[in-house]
């Protein structure tokens, strides 16, 4: 009986570690594309002070200049990405949308691949947290200069 009982819970157990939860679902590229993202925060994973006052920054993004800040980044249909620049720019010059570039979305990885147009032979590599219709959250790692990397997370919304 005791052999019958182990039997049966680890049967039970293998089928609900079977079973995909929805909150876990995989996202499809469909769930990003075609939409004008706006970042709305950058969160480092560990603290970190960047502006040197002693604080460190749970959102990096106000650090930013303001022209940055506005712009929204769209993913088409055809593997290609681009930024228009909001209202604020950076310099009276300044076109109203930025040099984009390619990327490839990797299901199985959760992972963008973003190759841009500005700088050839450089990529960026964002893992996909959480996507909703209206919400994107990513995590990558910046190269700063005389630092070490920096995991943060970027979140996105379409508002």
């Amino acid at each position: 009986m005791n052999n019958l009982v182990k039997i049966g819970l680890t049967g039970l157990l293998l089928v609900a570690a079977c079973r995909k939860s929805t909150h876990d679902a995989w996202p499809t590229a469909s769930a990003f594309v075609g939409k004008a993202w706006r970042l709305e925060a950058i969160r480092p994973l560990a603290p970190t002070d960047l502006n040197g006052d002693g604080q460190a920054e749970a959102n990096i993004l106000p650090l930013l200049d303001a022209c940055e800040r506005d712009d929204r980044l769209t993913f088409a249909a055809n593997g290609h990405f681009h930024s228009d620049r909001g209202a604020a720019r950076c310099s009276p010059n300044e076109a109203p949308e930025a040099p984009g570039g390619t990327y490839r979305f990797l299901a199985k990885t959760r992972t963008i691949l973003l190759s841009d147009w500005s700088a050839p032979g450089t990529s960026r590599e964002w893992t996909v947290i959480e996507t909703s219709g209206d919400h994107l959250r990513v995590r990558t790692v910046f190269d700063l200069p005389d630092r070490s990397p920096l995991t943060a997370e970027l979140i996105f919304t379409t508002n």
